[in-house]
């Protein structure tokens, strides 16, 4: 890791602390982590599979897992849906000259509520509820570069 980027970090770090104490804790961010401590009982228990993936996502900030691995019964027909939407787009060209990706337009999406539904499964909402209660907001404060 190069020096600078572990200056950045150290000094964030210490920023953080700073700015965790009582004298700069705004009100309203008082208000939201009492809010969290109070919702923390009504959290949906997580299988231990999942627990690791929250645990993964706060540690790395991102986790990679595959559709067989979550197991979610909605999967086959968001597939099914995805390659509906795929093949109308095989003959469509970027809409630029630099992009080398090709959307699905607004119409195409909607065509298949089943590509948002899956998202709205009560396990992902689960690992993500999990993941955003214990993640407290960062603040990076920046008082010019190293």
């Amino acid at each position: 890791m190069p020096i600078t980027k572990r200056i950045h970090q150290v000094r964030n770090k210490i920023l953080r602390k700073i700015f965790d104490t009582p004298v700069f804790t705004i009100p309203s961010e008082i208000a939201y982590k009492e809010a969290i401590e109070e919702h923390v009982p009504n959290l949906p228990v997580l299988t231990p599979e999942d627990s690791q993936l929250v645990k993964t996502l706060k540690q790395e900030g991102i986790v990679i897992t595959s559709l067989e691995k979550l197991n979610i019964s909605s999967t086959p027909s968001v597939l099914a849906a995805a390659k509906k939407v795929l093949s109308s787009l095989k003959n469509t060209l970027p809409s630029h000259k630099q992009e080398f990706a090709v959307h699905a337009s607004n119409t195409q999406i909607v065509e298949h509520p089943e590509l948002f539904l899956w998202g709205l499964e009560d396990r992902l909402l689960n690992i993500a509820e999990n993941y955003m209660v214990y993640r407290s907001p960062i603040m990076v404060y920046t008082f010019g570069k190293i």
